[in-house]
Parts: C-alpha cells; structure tokens; sequence
C-alpha cells in the first residue's frame, strides 16, 4: 500500500495521529511487514485518500455506522473496481463523519471508524458475519481479531486477481 493523506484537514479531531494507529494495528497483523503505509503530505501522491467528511450520495457506497462501539460516527469506503478489467482505481477513499460533536465516545468511534476502513482498504473487501472482528458490518471488537489477521494475509499471500490502476 502507498501513503495515506487528509484531503481535508480535520485538525480537532486529530485525523493523522488516528491513521497512524490504524495504520500501526494492521501492520502488526503481519508477520514479514507486507503492510508498510505511511502518511503523506500530499494527497496527489497518495494511494487512499482520508477524508473528515460524508461519503458522496451517489454511487455504490454505503455508509455505515458500527452501533454497538461506534454510533457517534460513521464511515465508508470507496474501492473504485472495474469488474471487466478486475482492475482497482487508484486512490482508494475513506470517508468518515462525525455525528456528535465534543464527545469522548467521538474519539473511539472515529478511531474504531477508521481502523475498520482501512480493513477494506487493505483487501477485506467483505463483512465479517462475527461480531468479534473488526471487519463485521457491526463489530464488539475494537482492534483486528485473529480472523481479520488471517484473512489479511491470506488476501496478501494469494495470487490476486485484481490489479491496481492509478498514480
């Protein structure tokens, strides 16, 4: 994966230091540093796009909200992928909105929001139907679980059929 980037600058609620900890829990879901993300300053150069704002209303992108640890927030994931290439556009976006303003339960849910995010950028591309993982359309957990792990890498260590397009 190439860098991650704020496109707008969501300084009060700390955008990159929680990339960072995203980006750190999923690195440490692997055992040979596959995953090696960094911010950048710049989004021209950046492979997956933040952004502290609602995902578009139009197009396949659905916002969720993760009730059962994170109902302050919500967050989506643009994968633009061209089924008849098996092609990935380049850059990927993560959208997250803060619903509530000033709340310490906003700090988890953006945290949790962005962690679970970044599963799909990374490959996850479908929920978890168990709650203990991060990757569940609703999870209980709040870091990746073993599952998420392992289906990280087997998304990493198996021939892929999909190419990636783009910057």
């Amino acid at each position: 994966a190439g860098g991650v980037t704020l496109e707008r600058d969501g300084i009060a609620l700390d955008y990159p230091a929680r990339m960072e900890r995203a980006i750190r829990q999923w690195r440490s879901q692997f055992l040979y540093g596959e995953f090696g993300a960094v911010l950048v300053s710049d989004s021209n150069t950046a492979d997956v796009i933040v952004r502290a704002e609602p995902a578009p209303a139009t197009g396949p992108i659905v916002p969720l909200r993760l009730h059962r640890r994170a109902r302050e927030c919500e967050g989506a994931t643009d994968l633009a992928l061209d089924v008849d290439t098996k092609q990935i556009v380049l850059p990927m976006r993560i959208y997250t909105r803060p619903l509530v303003e000033g709340s310490a339960a906003l700090e988890t849910c953006l945290d949790l929001t962005l962690a679970h995010e970044l599963g799909h950028v990374l490959g996850i591309f479908e929920h978890s139907p168990n709650a203990d993982d991060l990757m569940a359309n609703d999870p209980s957990a709040t870091e990746p679980s073993e599952r998420d792990r392992s289906t990280a890498e087997r998304a990493y260590h198996t021939p892929t059929t999909l190419t990636v397009v783009g910057r």
